[in-house]
Order: C-alpha cells, then structure tokens, then sequence
C-alpha cells in the first residue's frame, strides 16, 4: 500500500500555521519523539496500554468505555429475569422510550418516569422485601 500526502493549500501564508508545521516536523525527527497518543503531558512516564496481549492503537478512554458498556451489557443478558420471553408489544414500548430520549427529556419528572418505564421493562422495580430494607418506617405493614 502506498500513502501519499498532499498539502492543504488552505491554511498557506498563515504566519501561526506556518509556525506549528514547523514545530511539527522537528520533534518528528527528534531523537526524544516517543510517537503515542496516550502521553498526557508527561514525557517522563512513556506506556503503551496492551489488553489481552494486543496492543490498544485508538483512544484509550473510548477503548474503556466499549470495554465497560459490553461488560454491562453481558452482565444484563444474563439475568435471571431474561431466561424466557414475555411478550412485548414493541410498537408501545418504542412510543414511550421515545417520548422521553435526548433533548425531550427535560425535566426531573420526565428524567425519573422515564427510569422508572426502563425499569419496569426490565423488570427491575423494587419487590416488597426490597421497599421494607429501604424504608421501613412506610413498609413495615407491607404483606409479605
């Protein structure tokens, strides 16, 4: 495979543009250049992150978050609760999680009804033995 790089015309006769490219193409030829995009700002710990003997080569905070999300994703799969089906009427489901995502969600009380839908859907509401250990006080009458 073969790279070949071409110039920008755009940023030409800039004076600050012109000042960095400079910069730039000296510390690559330089002798203490250590080319890794996981230095922060500290040139006197140099590590390269390795997980499960592959070397990470992208961002290594997205890397982590991927990392986490598929864990907790796994972890979710395998609840007792997802060990048979129910059906669901996804028309209705879709609706109000829709309702409620990204910028229309803009008030504590859209914020917690729409936990508590996400909640129910997955069938993880508090049961009676739950709301008792939490706050006694108010459930301790609860039948059991």
């Amino acid at each position: 495979m073969d790279l070949i790089l071409v110039k920008v015309k755009g940023h030409s006769g800039d004076i600050m543009n012109e000042m960095v490219d400079g910069l730039a193409k000296n510390t690559s030829n330089s002798r203490y250049y250590f080319n890794n995009r996981f230095n922060y700002s500290n040139r006197a710990v140099r590590f390269f992150p390795i997980f499960k003997q592959i070397p990470i080569e992208y961002n290594l905070r997205k890397f982590i978050k991927t990392l986490m999300n598929t864990r907790v994703a796994a972890e979710w799969s395998m609840l007792k609760t997802n060990g048979y089906e129910t059906p669901i009427a996804w028309n209705i489901t879709w609706n109000l999680i829709h309702r409620y995502k990204g910028f229309n969600c803009i008030s504590v009380k859209k914020h917690w009804h729409l936990i508590f839908i996400i909640k129910l859907f997955a069938k993880l509401l508090p049961i009676g033995t739950t709301l008792i250990q939490r706050k006694p006080d108010i459930y301790s009458q609860l039948p059991l």
